[in-house]
This record gives C-alpha cells, structure tokens and sequence, in this order.
C-alpha cells in the first residue's frame, strides 16, 4: 500500500477552492443524523474521538470507523458517492492530478480513499482559529454544511496566490473541495450551533 503523499504546502496556498452549491439535499441531511446517533448508541463522544477532550465550544463525531461497522458507507452511501464524485470532478477542473499539477504523482483520483469522516458541532465560542491550519497527510478536503441559523462559523481559506484569505459564505447542502494542504479555519460561532461534514481523502489504507 502506497505511503500518503506529503504535499508541498506553499504550493497547495496558489491553488483554488472548488465550490458545488447545494450538493447534499434535506434527505442527506437526514441520513447523517441517522449515522451520527447509531454511533452514539454504541460510544460516547469520548469513546469516539478522544479528541474530543481538548476541544472547546465544539465536537467531531468519526463516522467511517471500523470499529463501529463504518457507519458512513453503511447509513450514508448516497452521500458519500455524491461527495466523491464532486471530489473527482473538482480535481479534474482544477488539474490537480494532471501533468504539472500539485498532485501529478498521485495518479488517479479514483483510487483516493476516505482517510477520516467527520460530522462536527461547534457551538457559541467555537472555531478553529488558526489561520495556518491544513489537514497533514491528507490530500483532499471537503468541507459540507449541515444547517443555517447561527452566526459566525464562516469558513475561510488562504493565503491564496495572490496572498488573500477568503471567506467562503456557505449555505445548509453546500460543499467545498480542496488540497488537504491549503490553509483553512472557521471563525468563532457567535450564536445558534454550527454542523458540517468534514472529509479527508488520502492513498493510505482505511484507518482502524
């Protein structure tokens, strides 16, 4: 089994954002709740992600454990096809995996494998505030959101080419698609709670 690619990170900062408005619908919304509360029928937060000890004003639930049957491909696998196929398309349009692109080694991203799915909940006063964070080892990212009525919690990437960090407005079904390496963060959520669908490909084997 081929070792995750380790990409250069000042490259993954030139690259763009791939954006797919409305890509998951109410019925997939639906689907991950069901996931999310099977798991919680066999684990606590805790057992799931021990994580989850150090985070503050937010929680991940693991969705594609194998010790919890990966509930993601068993309750949800309309919604994860349509989020590989956005992630195959995405690398495609943008030509990450094509000759010269930052991910021209890697081949196909057909044979990409989801590294860790997560469904997080950031309440009043979470976020992820570190404007330098990217998702190590992994080498793509999408990024859904679950719901509406909260403020704050924007998620934002940069520094882009041309040194500019973006804010990405995302409605309840929207997904966003990008290197693993590029720099991204949410703002602290100021009311309501804020869900999303965080997904990581990678070429190693299916984690444990």
């Amino acid at each position: 089994m081929n070792q995750p690619l380790w990409v250069n990170v000042e490259e993954a900062q030139k690259t763009r954002v791939a954006f797919c408005k409305g890509l998951l619908t109410s019925s997939d919304f639906a689907a991950i709740e069901e996931c999310t509360r099977s798991i919680l029928e066999h684990e606590t937060l805790l057992e799931n992600n021990q994580n989850n000890a150090s985070h503050e004003g937010k929680a991940a639930i693991i969705l594609n454990k194998t010790s919890t049957n990966d509930m993601l491909s068993q309750v949800c696998p309309l919604v994860l096809a349509k989020i590989l196929r956005f992630a195959k398309n995405a690398a495609k349009a943008e030509g990450w995996t094509a000759p010269g692109g930052v991910l021209e080694s890697v081949g196909d991203v057909e044979n990409f494998r989801v590294r860790t799915a997560e469904r997080w909940r950031y309440d009043i006063g979470g976020g992820l505030t570190n404007q330098t964070h990217f998702d190590h080892g992994s080498l793509l990212t999408l990024v859904s959101t679950l719901n509406d009525g909260f403020e704050g919690g924007i998620f934002c990437t940069g520094q882009d080419a041309d040194g500019s960090k973006k804010e990405h407005r995302m409605q309840p079904g929207d997904c966003v698609c990008f290197l693993s390496h590029k720099y991204h963060n949410v703002t602290e959520v100021t009311s309501g709670f804020r869900h999303s669908l965080v997904i990581e490909l990678w070429e190693g084997s299916t984690p444990n």
